[in-house]
């Protein structure tokens, strides 16, 4: 799926992503309370965040193949590759774990390769830096 940063939200995104710009959505995470976030990498800050999808246009609706569907406690889903929803895998990935971190850009780059082709900011198809 890709997604078009629309405006700047209440979180200040854009210290984050440039407006216009295309980006692979890396999950897509449902919230009954708060609305619906997409994953996204950001090469402004070198990290991957948790936007509000209000903030951005939906380009090309097609689901990644490395997707798989999990519903949580209270009521939501979330799109995301199965090894990102493993116990504990974001908590992991944000202590630089160097396992979590190989998992991380092993789906990064597998997601980002089904777009190959597109005319999308070459941002999208490096990997992230590894530490």
């Amino acid at each position: 799926m890709i997604v078009a940063k629309e405006k700047n939200g209440i979180h200040n995104s854009a210290t984050w992503i440039p407006l216009e710009q295309e980006l692979v959505v890396l999950s897509i995470q449902v919230h009954p309370a708060q609305g619906i976030f997409y994953i996204l990498w950001s090469d402004y800050q070198e990290s991957v965040a948790m936007f509000s999808a209000n903030d951005f246009s939906i380009v090309d609706n097609r689901l990644s193949n490395r997707w798989v569907l999990s519903m949580t406690e209270d009521g939501g889903m979330i799109l995301s590759p199965s090894a990102w929803l493993e116990n504990d895998f974001w908590n992991n990935y944000h202590e630089e774990d160097p396992v979590a971190n190989e998992i991380f850009q092993r789906e990064f780059e597998l997601m980002v390769k089904e777009w190959d082709g597109m005319d999308l900011p070459s941002s999208n198809r490096k990997q992230p830096p590894v530490d």
